[in-house]
């Protein structure tokens, strides 16, 4: 199967990843797609950016980098990264945050994120964050 990797101005077709992230018990692609049609967030700010990988015309997995809310200019939150249970195990998360992390180098020294789940914990530190004890921070990572 072939996957394209591809940072996206306008949010695509996520309406099965949708359907598939709430039956898992997720709700954060509910907020991603109430905020971006409501204007909150669309990814848009400087620095800011949203990736989705396609298995041709589908989008199999979403993720973005915003500017972090703490305010501090130099940090920038990786949001919304899901991969469509279907098409885990092959790399994608890890091809989404390559893009993500190169991205982010022209704006920001460091990432964070918040994940509450052991295998989003166990991902996001076997590619090189830290686990911190924050409040609304579970991870950071110095970028290059």
């Amino acid at each position: 199967m072939n996957f394209t990797v591809k940072r996206v101005e306008l949010l695509p077709d996520i309406s099965g990843l949708l359907v598939e992230s709430r039956i898992e018990g997720f709700r954060f692609l509910e907020r991603l797609v109430a905020d971006y049609q409501s204007g909150a967030n669309r990814f848009d700010q400087p620095g800011e950016c949203l990736f989705a990988v396609f298995a041709d015309d589908d989008c199999v997995a979403i993720g973005g980098l915003n500017i972090d809310p703490s305010g501090a200019a130099s940090v920038g939150r990786v949001r919304r990264l899901y991969v469509g249970a279907a098409h885990r195990k092959y790399g994608l998360g890890r091809a989404l945050m390559v893009e993500i992390e190169a991205a982010a180098k022209d704006s920001f020294s460091e990432l964070c994120l918040f994940t509450d789940t052991e295998r989003a914990s166990t991902f996001y530190e076997t590619i090189g964050y830290q686990r911190v004890n924050e409040s609304a921070v579970s991870h950071r990572k110095l970028i290059d």
